[in-house]
């Protein structure tokens, strides 16, 4: 089902998959990644970042009228970080069981064990234009921790 950009009814992404894709490409290394999926995959992190965004940001009556660009673009740049860190658990992309040790008869391997990191779920690139016209507010708990 295609994005449904803001402000129509019933809108679900403040960008278009294909503008994402010029903001991906233009601003992040994750241009080959977001290029590489295919579109259901790609609408469905811009939606996650949208809901993302919408959830931490001020009600919609106040949102800027019309709304500024770099929303959009904030949005796509909030769906590739998930994406390459795969961050929201409901797109099934990352693995989060850790294999420690494998063993294939004689050879057997053991895994060093990454150290915690967190990564914030907006990159701090996109989060001035969020917290200036959308109210957003970055904090500690909006960092998603995983292994490396």
């Amino acid at each position: 089902m295609a994005l449904t950009i803001y402000p129509a009814t019933g809108w679900d992404s403040f960008i278009s998959t294909a503008d994402a894709t010029t903001v991906i490409n233009n601003l992040s290394h994750h241009g080959d990644q977001w290029s590489a999926l295919g579109e259901t995959d790609k609408e469905r992190y811009l939606r996650i970042a949208c809901r993302y965004i919408v959830n931490h940001s001020v009600p919609e009556e106040e949102y800027p009228d019309p709304m500024p660009q770099c929303v959009g673009e904030a949005q796509a740049l909030t769906a590739a970080n998930d994406m390459a860190n795969g961050l929201s658990a409901s797109t099934g992309v990352r693995q989060t069981a850790q294999v420690r040790r494998e063993k294939a008869g004689d050879v057997e391997v053991e895994y060093f064990r990454g150290a915690v990191y967190g990564v914030p779920f907006v990159p701090p690139m996109a989060a001035p234009c969020l917290e200036t016209n959308m109210g957003f507010s970055v904090s500690m708990s909006q960092v998603t921790l995983g292994r490396a």
